[in-house]
């Protein structure tokens, strides 16, 4: 067995890659730059996690929400693999704890949100750091072509100049031609080679229902109140109301968005992570770093702000390879 392989099998549990892991893992470990465009669930993180493990230093991963990183981490502590991420700092005193833990303790992969590199004082301390590899999670928000735009991914060019020959790796489910070329200009990738996957996923089922009352459609919809669910509404009052009456109707439900405290939304993730409430009703706010591999249904009550939007919502169902389904209820006043 093969050192990939090998790996793969000892902290993943698994004999074989999906479509496109080993070609981008080995493009990966000759320094080259590369870009992963792969479906929402289809295993991108495995793409640069799996080379740090192989490496003699530190994966460097820029990520753009707290959330994502700590769930990253806890799933690769819990697999063996040393991560941690830089958290928010309590001022300079615990950005330098932080930074002598990454130099001392073992790490494989530490995290950092993009925000952090405007600061030229952490960009001074991320070069006692013996990096080896950099990987940019949702690289399409350097892209103002993309839904989930984030200026702070600007900053992420200033790496080259501090790591000029380590390989950057950029990996999104967000595809459009233009946003492919952003991603390429916009983090100073050098001749990267693109690895694309198909972009179908075939156990999720999609359907537009037409609704005079998109409520009681819900109701139909929600054969089992156990289920893992996402509703997406348009406004806060929205989900507010819509959360209000599931529970009226006996069903375990919550709502998020992004005016709640964020000790509340870390909470309510939680909870539905758990099961505890398996029913969210939420904006688009509840995006990027949700990964719930057994949501069984996806439903929209307003019609998406782009396609790509939809295909990231809808790509939260059936991570876990089952039939699920998207369904998005259209009044004709919409």
């Amino acid at each position: 067995m093969d050192k990939l392989h090998e790996a793969l099998n000892r902290y993943w549990n698994s004999k074989s890659f999906r479509p496109l892991q080993k070609e981008v893992i080995s493009n990966y470990l000759m320094a080259k730059d590369t870009v992963v465009l792969m479906p929402t669930g289809g295993g991108k993180s495995i793409c640069y996690q799996l080379p740090a493990l192989l490496s003699d230093g530190l994966t460097l991963v820029i990520s753009p929400l707290i959330s994502l990183m700590q769930d990253q981490v806890d799933q690769l502590n819990q697999r063996g693999i040393k991560s941690m991420f830089f958290e928010s700092n309590r001022g300079e005193n615990d950005i330098d704890r932080q930074f002598e833990n990454a130099r001392n303790g073992g790490f494989k992969l530490i995290y950092s949100s993009p925000e952090r590199l405007v600061n030229r004082s952490f960009l001074e301390q991320l070069k006692n750091l013996n990096i080896v590899g950099i990987a940019i999670d949702e690289a399409h928000c350097v892209s103002e072509w993309g839904h989930d735009f984030r200026p702070s991914f600007m900053a992420i060019k200033n790496l080259r100049e501090v790591f000029p020959k380590v390989a950057f790796m950029a990996l999104t489910a967000t595809a459009i031609p233009e946003v492919l070329e952003d991603i390429k200009g916009g983090l100073g990738l050098e001749h990267p080679q693109v690895f694309r996957n198909s972009f179908e996923r075939s156990n999720i089922h999609y359907r537009v229902g037409h609704a005079e009352d998109k409520m009681g459609e819900i109701k139909k919809i929600l054969s089992d109140p156990k289920e893992s669910v996402i509703i997406y509404c348009r406004s806060r009052s929205k989900t507010e109301l819509i959360s209000q009456q599931l529970k009226r109707w006996g069903y375990k439900a919550s709502y998020y968005h992004g005016g709640l405290d964020g000790s509340l939304k870390k909470q309510r993730l939680v909870d539905w992570k758990a099961e505890t409430t398996p029913i969210m009703v939420a904006t688009s706010a509840f995006g990027m770093g949700i990964d719930k591999s057994n949501v069984r249904k996806v439903i929209h009550l307003m019609m998406p702000e782009s396609m790509e939007a939809y295909y990231q919502e809808t790509g939260r169902a059936g991570r876990d390879g089952i039939d699920s389904t998207a369904t998005l209820l259209v009044h004709p006043s919409d």
